[in-house]
């Protein structure tokens, strides 16, 4: 459909790091996704006692929901770690998920921080595996970085059963892409 191409082609424009291709996604692909969002708002009943929100963003401060509510969207929070989010903690996922699940938002945004899963990161692997506690250092952190991007999957898929959308926004040659949960969706 219209709306599913429109989200794929977003999806490959945010993932890359460079400004020329984020351009783009915040003149053309942005205005296609808030027509798309617009579009679904406009075709469904309103909640009466929750209204259905248009956009939330994940891992991200205010950012595309500035923008969107611009739009005349309605947006949800953002929560990111610099709003005392920290969307590592159990407590903090369960309230997103019982978030989305309330209010069932039309898109959420989901910006994992893609560090650990950069191309960069794989460079010096020889150098940084000769020390024991800069290895373990390591791995505690791309653990971790699995974890919230397991985390992000399992509200992809809550917005897909409940058939709404979402966006990804890793760049394109990311290891991250290649995560079970990643590949599952």
């Amino acid at each position: 459909s219209e709306s599913s191409a429109c989200f794929k082609s977003v999806d490959r424009c945010c993932s890359s790091t460079s400004s020329e291709v984020r351009k783009p996604v915040a003149q053309g692909g942005l205005k296609c996704i808030f027509g798309n969002i617009r579009k679904l708002s406009q075709s469904h009943v309103a909640h009466t006692e929750n209204q259905q929100m248009d956009f939330v963003e994940l891992f991200s401060v205010p950012r595309v929901s500035l923008v969107a509510s611009q739009q005349g969207l309605s947006c949800g929070p953002s929560w990111h770690l610099n709003l005392a989010h920290d969307l590592s903690d159990p407590v903090e996922q369960y309230r997103v998920l019982k978030y989305i699940i309330d209010h069932k938002p039309r898109c959420v945004g989901i910006s994992t921080p893609c560090t650990m899963f950069s191309k960069l990161q794989n460079l010096n692997i020889s150098r940084r595996c000769r020390g024991r506690a800069s290895s373990k250092v390591f791995d505690m952190r791309f653990e971790a970085a699995v974890q919230l991007v397991d985390f992000s999957m399992q509200v992809a898929k809550l917005q897909i059963r409940a058939h709404g959308n979402f966006y990804f926004e890793h760049p394109a040659g990311a290891s991250s892409w290649k995560q079970s949960s990643v590949v599952d969706i």
